[in-house]
């Protein structure tokens, strides 16, 4: 039970450096971010709704929360819902001022970092190169965090744990190391079933001779 115990534990731990690992190179494969690349609504409130502009790729997210926009239903008809679940933290609506949220990781996001722009947003429309605060990841070029809303931003990486997201994809990845390591460890069995069948040392294969050990390589030899 010990035994199980421990592996199970080693597996979960390799999950987890594999997760991390993944997260972070999706982040360091993007590089910096310029552009964003689809419009979604995020409600359907009659009089304002919020809209987010979104750069997706394999493994990382981009996207920017507007301030919540007051139009026509014709407009709103035209700007599809966000796909998917929302893994970015929930900011009320008279809060939200151009919000920057970086999301890393796969299948699911695994961490995630906020561009917090000037809360006031006078301030943030009169100078769109305002530095905003970065909160939850950590900067390739602090000097040239800009306001997430205009211009491009430096390689940001994030450490803020998204925790669904986290322990999901840990589960998976340790799945796959379980499920990996119980497909070897099939094969060696099968190989030394098959080579013992056929009169050779199970460990290197070379063939026995009368001796209760390999003359190759020392190994025991089953009777």
């Amino acid at each position: 039970m010990l035994k199980w115990a421990r592996r199970i534990f080693v597996f979960l731990l390799l999950g987890a450096v594999v997760n991390v690992a993944l997260a972070w190179g999706c982040v360091f494969a993007n590089g910096d971010v310029s552009r964003r690349d689809h419009l979604y609504r995020l409600s359907s409130d009659p009089d304002y709704f919020r809209v987010v502009s979104v750069t997706r790729r394999a493994g990382f997210s981009y996207l920017v929360e507007s301030v919540p926009w007051r139009s026509s239903p014709k407009v709103r008809e035209l700007l599809p819902f966000y796909p998917g679940t929302h893994w970015w933290r929930h900011w009320p609506m008279y809060q939200v001022q151009g919000h920057g949220h970086i999301g890393c990781g796969w299948p699911m996001h695994t961490f995630g970092a906020t561009l917090i722009p000037d809360p006031d947003v006078a301030v943030v429309m009169a100078s769109l190169s305002i530095s905003p605060r970065l909160r939850g990841g950590l900067a390739s070029d602090e000097k040239k965090v800009t306001n997430p809303r205009t211009g491009k931003i430096p390689m940001i990486l994030p450490y803020l744990p998204l925790w669904r997201g986290f322990v999901t994809n840990s589960l998976f990845y340790a799945g796959l190391v379980g499920g990996a390591h119980a497909l070897r460890a099939q094969w060696l069995r099968d190989r030394r079933v098959k080579r013992i069948q056929a009169g050779r040392c199970p460990a290197c294969n070379h063939p026995r001779g009368t001796p209760p050990v390999c003359t190759e390589c020392g190994e025991a030899l089953p009777c």
